[in-house]
């Protein structure tokens, strides 16, 4: 479609190709037709062309983002004042390029209907942008006017920019948490992973445990991890293994692999023999490593031989080579070779 609409001639048929090529996921003939009319010194043209990109974008985050059970705002590994500073992140979470640059190309008036227009539509990047041009020409009473309007609203963004304010500002702690527990439940991850926070702070584990758990299960799992990983280095490896075996079915395997490779010797013994038991697909391969290195060979061979069986080929490979140049009867150089047959006995060359 983008091809097709390089062919085009004339301004109907090239509108018409690229309005097209754009319903079909390719968006550079219509960015270029609109920033082309940009150029010729036809802004109507321009300011059309870019809205009626935006309306695309905007239905296609608003169905993507009812399927979605939990918002995270944070995108990435970032900390959460640069979750809520569009000037950091080239393309935050509800930016695209035609709301960009509609917005860099008109009047004030114009960019701020323009982002109010999508903003009331839950569109987050527009709304914290506009609370921004707000405050920079000085007009803080709108700004705050806004965002009050948009908290009484339920918008996700506007919750937790109140929420996260409040952290770092001197408000009573009742009104903090009322602030906190709003935003988790209209499913903000981050308030859940400061909850957690706090009440792992304060001491109360088990409410700690259950803002780690209900975030784990919505599908954001840095706070359980996070929690599993301090009460680790706090020396409470009891509580931090036991919360990892509470993790979501999805999670719990790697999240018990992670703390299983940080530790060594006999601490680690008890975490993976429960994970053999469980049949859990990581722990042959761990414990061939580790049977080796106190060199129980047949052991060693024993598991990786299992995590083989299991799809996991790299504990035998590593295993394989390390012996290679004990092997008298070339049994784990053909084994490396030709590999092994159904039976686990060295295949024939072929």
């Amino acid at each position: 479609m983008g091809e097709l609409a390089a062919l085009a001639t004339g301004a109907a048929e090239a509108e018409e190709t690229a309005r097209e090529a754009f319903a079909a996921g390719e968006a550079t003939p219509l960015k270029t037709l609109a920033e082309q009319a940009e150029s010729d010194g036809r802004p109507v043209d321009a300011a059309r062309l870019y809205r009626d990109a935006i309306a695309v974008f905007e239905r296609q985050r608003r169905l993507r983002e009812e399927g979605v059970d939990l918002i995270n705002f944070e995108a990435g590994p970032r900390s959460l004042l640069d979750s809520i500073d569009p000037a950091v992140l080239p393309m935050p979470p509800g930016e695209t390029w035609a709301l960009r640059q509609l917005d860099a190309t008109q009047s004030a008036a114009a960019g701020d209907d323009a982002l109010r227009e999508v903003a009331k539509a839950g569109n987050c990047w527009a709304l914290e942008r506009l609370l921004r041009r707000l405050r920079k020409r000085g007009q803080d009473q709108e700004a705050q006017t806004l965002l009050d309007r948009e908290v009484a609203r339920g918008n996700l963004w506007a919750l937790w920019v109140r929420a996260h304010r409040a952290v770092h500002e001197e408000v009573p702690d009742d009104v903090l948490r009322v602030l906190l527990e709003r935003a988790a439940d209209a499913r903000v991850g981050q308030a859940m992973r400061v909850l957690m926070e706090r009440a792992e702070q304060a001491g109360q584990r088990e409410e700690a445990d259950r803002w780690a758990l209900y975030a784990a299960a919505r599908g954001y799992t840095t706070p359980l991890w996070e929690l599993v990983r301090s009460r680790e280095k706090a020396g409470l490896r009891e509580e931090a293994e036991q919360l990892a075996w509470m993790a979501p079915a999805d999670q719990q395997s790697w999240i018990l692999h992670r703390l299983a490779e940080g530790r060594t010797g006999e601490q680690a013994m008890p975490l993976l023999r429960r994970a053999y038991d469980e049949a859990l697909g990581w722990v042959p391969g761990i414990l061939a490593e580790r049977m080796e290195k106190a060199g129980e060979f047949a052991e060693a061979e024993r598991f990786a031989r299992q995590a083989a069986d299991a799809g996991d080929r790299q504990a035998l490979e590593e295993l394989v080579a390390r012996r290679k140049n004990d092997d008298p009867d070339r049994q784990w150089q053909a084994l490396l070779t030709n590999g092994l047959t159904a039976e686990g006995t060295p295949a024939h060359r072929w």
